[in-house]
């Protein structure tokens, strides 16, 4: 796994699609993992800081089957740890498979998470942009986010999840 040498804004990220690509091998636990260290070591001392939250959105289209760093109970232990401070957010997405069975060892029940059909990537993205905006505009006025992806049913205005195909079965 390559990470920029720095965090960057959101804006300015950018993906390294010769890097990407699906081959049926998926080291979940690694790429969170490892993940969660650079964060940790990039972030340090912003973290420090009563105002900085992270949120992380894990997206994945296969089932853990080839992590050689991490393994689930490591994983599921640096989550729960994180999630204690309430600094950390953790977003599970799942592309044509069932999120929930694809974190079952790391004791997700579902937390702020989905599954949803590949050909409704765009807008499943376009959803959880519109969660992260909620959240940096409630955080403004000081007030602490609900869970992620729990307001599905309770939005009034017009939605991206309205257009996302979610996955039968979830």
């Amino acid at each position: 796994m390559k990470f920029s040498p720095g965090i960057v804004p959101i804006s300015e990220a950018e993906i390294d699609w010769r890097e990407i690509y699906p081959n049926g091998m998926t080291s979940l636990y690694d790429a969170i993992g490892s993940s969660i260290q650079y964060l940790k070591s990039k972030l340090r001392i912003a973290l420090e800081n009563d105002k900085t939250d992270v949120v992380m959105l894990i997206l994945t289209d296969g089932f853990e089957n080839s992590s050689k760093i991490f393994n689930a109970h490591e994983v599921k232990y640096l989550i729960e740890e994180l999630e204690l401070n309430e600094k950390w957010t953790f977003l599970f997405l799942g592309a044509g498979l069932n999120v929930e069975e694809a974190t079952k060892e790391l004791n997700r029940k579902g937390k702020n998470s989905f599954s949803f059909e590949k050909n409704s990537i765009e807008n499943s993205i376009d959803f959880v942009s519109e969660e992260i905006n909620d959240f940096l505009a409630l955080k403004s006025r000081g007030v602490k986010r609900v869970p992620f992806l729990k307001l599905i049913q309770s939005k009034n205005r017009a939605s991206s999840y309205e257009k996302i195909q979610v996955l039968q079965g979830k």
